[in-house]
């Protein structure tokens, strides 16, 4: 069984039991599964699909959680970037992984924009958690959508689900590639 699926069965089978509390607001497993699915479908109307990589930048929070499983219901792969990161290890990691989007906290946006400036093949798509509309950039709002009813992707054992790279003293950045499990 491969995280979907058992987020899904969750959902299904003890809609009503907590899944997941952030600084005290607090997620049913019902309400995890339908924020996924708003979030996916944000993510697919503005073109992100099944094998793209999807960079997410954020601090731990509710909507990292939220958007990683909206990332990987899509079947697109999630390449966290840790929220400590420099310029350099997040140009790495974007060019590096390939990434054709990203989501990033607001406090984060001119690293992003800088980031892009510098990469082979820009991000087509770049989301922030702040408020406002920025020169190529959306805000978190505009991506949650009103369907709550899964996409029917299909997933496969050997499709990647993330891209996790090393952070730290280390020169060369090593990534890990982990595959959905069934």
């Amino acid at each position: 069984m491969n995280t979907i699926t058992a987020l899904e069965m969750n959902a299904l089978r003890i809609p009503n039991e907590e899944s997941l509390e952030f600084n005290g607001k607090i997620y049913t497993w019902k309400q995890l599964d339908e924020e996924a699915n708003r979030y996916a479908k944000g993510l697919m109307d503005r073109g992100v699909r099944k094998g793209d990589h999807f960079a997410v930048y954020l601090r731990n929070s509710d909507h990292f959680v939220i958007l990683s499983y909206a990332i990987w219901k899509i079947g697109a792969v999630l390449v966290p970037i840790h929220y400590r990161s420099a310029l350099p290890e997040v140009i790495h990691i974007l060019e590096n992984a390939h990434i054709m989007g990203a989501i990033c906290e607001e406090e984060y946006v001119d690293i992003m924009q800088k980031a892009n400036e510098q990469l082979t093949k820009p991000l087509r798509l770049i989301i922030h958690r702040g408020d406002v509309e920025r020169e190529h950039m959306e805000p978190l709002k505009v991506l949650r959508t009103d369907s709550i009813k899964a996409n029917g992707t299909h997933l496969q054992a050997s499709d990647y689900a993330e891209l996790l790279y090393t952070q730290g003293t280390q020169v060369i950045q090593r990534v890990l590639y982990l595959h959905i499990v069934k």
